[in-house]
Order: structure tokens, then sequence, then C-alpha cells
């Protein structure tokens, strides 16, 4: 009887400690910030709406970890626009999703007088 008991805590202790991972699986979103000129460096990436946010390393490279749900993901970077993209994360293990700033060319006509 002591046997059996002994082996239902362990069940029960192993099941309490690991069984939390897998209901707040998380996924791995990860990729690459670039412009016309390559990589871009130290561009925000901020997940809309949460306090979740990183910056991108000097290859253009970001990473996110994100439970099921979806989010808004917006890239910014001070003298290119800001970009946003959609993304539906599902139970995954990684997804990757990557950025490409499209500058925005403006012209100023001046007439002396």
């Amino acid at each position: 009887m002591n046997k059996k008991l002994y082996s239902l805590k362990k069940i029960f202790f192993l099941t309490a400690l690991f069984g939390g991972t897998f209901l707040f699986a998380q996924t791995k979103v990860t990729g690459t910030v670039e412009d016309v000129n390559g990589p871009i460096d130290q561009a925000t990436v901020n997940v809309k709406g949460t306090n979740i946010t990183t910056t991108t390393d000097a290859d253009g490279l970001y990473q996110l970890t994100l439970e099921p749900g979806k989010y808004e993901i917006i890239v910014s970077k001070i003298g290119e626009p800001t970009t946003t993209q959609t993304i539906n994360v599902l139970d995954e293990n990684e997804i990757s999703l990557d950025f490409f700033l499209q500058s925005i060319r403006i012209l100023i006509l001046a007439k002396s007088f």
C-alpha cells in the first residue's frame, strides 16, 4: 500500500512540476529588419498592447517569445518609416517574421519671392 501511495505522490508531483509548461506553451518569433541598404541595427520591435519589446542586433536580427494569440508587431527606428504586421501565433516552436522598411522620399518645392 505504501509503494502505491508513494508512486501516486510521485506522479502527482511530476505532473504539477512539468504540467504547467504545456499549459503555457510559448512560441519563439524571430526575424530580420532590413532596408535597401541591408540590416538595420537597433530598430525597436514592439508587440502592440503589451510591454514586450526588443531591439535588433548588428545583423538586423530580433527574437520575441509569445503565447498563442493574435498580435500586432510594430518596428520603428529614427529616420525610418514605422512598419506594422499582424501575426497569428499558434502553438508552434518557432515562427519567422521579416520586416523591410521602405524609405519615403519627400520632395520640397520652394519659390522665392
